[in-house]
């Protein structure tokens, strides 16, 4: 099994040196909605970068049609041209993005969002990553299951037993502690 963690602004300045011997890999929230860069994400893909992490990166979509979801999934292939990810790309669709689209367009169904993750998904795939759904069961199971013949998932389960559920990544904590990261840390 590889250990992995996944950071963004949230965990700050992250000391990579040290994080580096306590881990395998890093996914690294690489912005959100409307072009909205993570304010660490340039700094934490330099680090992966020179200390030789594999390291993926993924968009908190607030994407509410599929023209929103193309944009976003063009802000991160633009801004991933820098660098040279050898991780999934992933496309990041939580409560907080269902709650944001239902007030911009009210009538938004499960199968507009599959349409929005597929959008994304198909964009970065066309641009030669390797992209991946992240999500949690509920969203699974409400609707990216329809997905997962199609995309690996990295799935965010936390109960500790056996998720019965096909994943590529298992996100098992949310309160992890890594040397070299002040806080909690997703593992």
């Amino acid at each position: 099994m590889y250990k992995g963690i996944d950071v963004s602004e949230h965990q700050g300045i992250i000391d990579w040196t040290k994080v580096s011997n306590e881990i395998d890999f890093a996914i690294l929230r690489a912005g959100y909605g409307r072009k909205h860069l993570d304010e660490q994400f340039k700094r934490n893909a330099a680090e992966c970068e020179r200390l030789g992490i594999p390291y993926g990166a993924y968009w908190f979509s607030y994407a509410f049609d599929t023209d929103l979801a193309f944009e976003e999934a063009n802000c991160i292939c633009t801004l991933l041209k820098e660098y040279n990810p050898t991780m999934p790309i992933c496309f990041d669709y939580e409560y907080d993005s269902w709650d944001w689209a239902k007030k911009q367009s009210p009538d938004i169904s499960y199968d507009d969002v599959i349409e929005i993750t597929e959008t994304f998904l198909s964009h970065v795939e066309g641009q030669g990553y390797y992209a991946m759904i992240y999500t949690n069961m509920d969203w699974l199971n409400r609707c990216f299951y329809r997905l997962t013949s199609r995309y690996d998932t990295w799935l965010a389960y936390w109960a500790g037993n056996d998720p019965g559920r096909k994943y590529g990544i298992l996100q098992y904590s949310s309160t992890g502690k890594i040397p070299g990261i002040s806080g909690a840390v997703d593992l």
